[in-house]
């Protein structure tokens, strides 16, 4: 961990997205362990590009970049290992003003990463797939319900067309 906080520091800027792509693959580890020091990393990389993360128009990565660290840090605070989920529930906290707008934005990548842990032969990524969904209809309700279902639906069409 230490040694890529220093990459973090020395090549942020530079080369941002060969960072972000490892540190993601992390985040959702088998050891939760991982996944914990991973969002850590992943916290000290957005306070690196200046916060670039919660820019509506970032400079140092791509806007699905962006989308998709922030639906990847919403997904781990329904990790079931408590430790992770409140370590993800603060820096999601530290990061986002406007919680709603920020989901309204990243729903469709979020869904598709919930769909992901949803196959995962790992019980507690599965646990938390469904936790995330679960967290969603009850704070959000009606909001965001009848766009998760019909993003579900295209996944479903497009799985059961390839199989």
């Amino acid at each position: 961990m230490r040694n890529v906080k220093i990459c973090i520091k020395l090549y942020g800027k530079q080369a941002p997205n060969q960072l972000v792509i490892p540190i993601m693959e992390m985040m959702f580890h088998r050891d939760f362990r991982v996944r914990q020091s991973s969002s850590i990393l992943m916290y000290q990389l957005v306070k690196e590009l200046e916060n670039d993360i919660i820019k509506s128009q970032p400079k140092y990565v791509t806007q699905e970049t962006k989308n998709e660290i922030l639906s990847s840090m919403f997904v781990l605070k329904y990790d079931i290992i408590e430790r992770v989920a409140t370590q993800a529930a603060q820096i999601w906290k530290n990061i986002i003003e406007n919680q709603l707008k920020v989901l309204k934005a990243i729903m469709p990548i979020l869904v598709k990463q919930v769909f992901d842990l949803l196959q995962s032969d790992q019980l507690e990524l599965e646990e938390m797939g469904l936790n995330c969904i679960r967290g969603i209809c009850e704070k959000f309700g009606e909001k965001f319900i009848i766009e998760i279902i019909d993003i579900f639906e295209n996944y479903m069409e497009r799985a059961t067309s390839l199989a």
